[in-house]
């Protein structure tokens, strides 16, 4: 049985638990604002918000329901653009009013929903703010002028920093509905023990996002085992100069996280790319590592990083490599009832860096064609000590390459070294010709992807220009 509230009415369901939030929304519900249009994600007309209960308080973030299973809602708060409705129109709806935000209407739904989730979540409220919580919604009349001048409107009249804990307020400004302010103490007394216990045969599953785009309907009627009921598989943390991030982390979690924020700069920039506000609230680390894609771009930071990844099996917790992980295309070190529990890498020194980078067709909303990702520290004297590197799309597995790396370990960076090294980096990949590019192709894609990251991290100037001259 599942049991959340859906706006402000509580539900209780029998349905398989792989059924599809969005299909509940407007079959059983009947609330047809929610809409079906891609039933792959990428559209945001389906957008709703999740809140939780947690101890610092509720959470809202906004997800895709067409393929958000009801085993990831048990205990939640489910927000529809009904659950938003007030006496008049509030300042989001009336913004998207008075700029004229919406032409045919079919996507307005979607964007309202995601443009309050930015106001439940932004630290501080900007126009650019809000138009990157809406990075997930596609409008299909070209209006996207039109939205963000609302946007603009929007942030106009929250100047402050509201931080997370913004219930009160934004019911106070007619943001959102007085009944908001009764979810915390309702969900509170809801169990999640309906979940805790696997179905025969089930399927264990974090986010789902690639499980319900690539099987949608044999998903419905698969029997599901939602890891994201485990507060045991969450957790981001750095002890001993060894980060650790629970398997059941979203990829949103890490994009903002303080403790990843001081290992890699950048982080945030790198995520924001990768799919979609709404696709990162759901995707799960555990469920991108054991999806196997040869271009999943957390997979390739992780082995960039040289990082460990830690099983739980019926004999204990096993520990190994990253890079052991993968056997072959979509085969991997364990057996179906291993559980991925988290990932762990040591800290970069401070004399080292991280960094990352993807080629796609599109800069949003698409998989990569190739993606890297690098680690690199040098003594005092130039001489690499420690290098760690990835490749994807280049073979059928995510790639660590290890004869680069040592090739390059304790020899003196120069545009000489570098250029020599991405010959053995030639030797060691095998990419194919497909629908996204020919192999010649991506072994260009690759080497400029190695120049970039030694131009950045390398401590003596190195000119990307020379290095293809030379």
């Amino acid at each position: 049985m599942i049991r959340f509230i859906l706006n402000d009415t509580e539900v209780m369901l029998a349905e398989p638990y792989g059924t599809p939030l969005l299909q509940v929304i407007r079959r059983n519900e009947k609330l047809k604002g929610t809409k079906l249009a891609c039933g792959e994600g990428e559209c945001g007309a389906c957008t709703v918000l999740v809140g939780s209960h947690s101890p610092e308080g509720m959470r809202y973030h906004s997800v895709t329901s067409c393929i958000m299973p009801i085993a990831n809602v048990q205990g939640k708060h489910i927000v529809t653009i009904e659950g938003l409705s007030l006496a008049e129109p509030g300042p989001v709806h009336r913004a998207m009013i008075e700029c004229n935000g919406t032409q045919c209407g079919f996507c307005t739904p979607g964007f309202v929903v995601s443009m309050t989730g930015g106001l439940l979540n932004a630290k501080d409220v900007t126009s650019a703010e809000l138009i990157a919580a809406m990075d997930g919604n596609i409008c299909r009349c070209t209006g996207y002028k039109s939205i963000e001048r609302a946007a603009g409107k929007v942030s106009e009249q929250f100047t402050k920093n509201t931080g997370h804990d913004t219930i009160d307020e934004l019911i106070g400004r007619q943001v959102i509905p007085a009944y908001f302010g009764t979810i915390k103490e309702r969900l509170f007394k809801m169990s999640k023990e309906e979940l805790r216990t696997p179905q025969a045969s089930s399927v264990n599953i974090g986010g789902g996002t690639d499980l319900f785009v690539q099987r949608p309907y044999e998903m419905r009627k698969t029997s599901l085992h939602t890891m994201k009921s485990y507060d045991d598989l969450r957790g981001i943390s750095i002890i001993n100069n060894i980060c650790s991030i629970g398997a059941g982390e979203t990829m949103s979690s890490l994009q903002n996280s303080a403790a990843l924020k001081q290992v890699i700069p950048d982080i945030k920039n790198y995520f924001a790319p990768i799919g979609s506000t709404q696709i990162r609230n759901m995707a799960t680390v555990g469920g991108n590592l054991v999806n196997a894609s040869p271009i999943g771009d957390l997979t390739i930071m992780f082995l960039g990083l040289d990082a460990s990844i830690v099983l739980l099996e019926e004999s204990g917790e096993r520990t190994l490599k990253l890079r052991e992980f993968y056997l072959g295309y979509k085969t991997l070190s364990k057996t179906t009832d291993t559980v991925v529990r988290r990932i762990e890498f040591v800290v970069p020194s401070s004399s080292g860096a991280f960094h990352f980078e993807r080629v796609c067709k599109r800069t949003y909303l698409d998989v990569a064609i190739v993606n890297s990702a690098c680690t690199l520290e040098c003594d005092e004297t130039d001489v690499i000590k420690k290098i760690r590197l990835s490749a994807g799309g280049v073979a059928p597995i995510p790639l660590y390459l290890s004869n680069t790396v040592d090739f390059l370990t304790g020899k003196t960076i120069s545009s000489e070294l570098i250029t020599k090294a991405s010959v053995v980096l030639q030797r060691e990949i095998s990419p194919i010709s497909d629908i996204r590019g020919s192999a010649e192709y991506k072994r260009l894609l690759l080497r400029q992807l190695f120049f970039i990251h030694m131009a950045k991290l390398s401590p003596v100037p190195i000119s990307i220009k020379e290095l293809i001259k030379i």
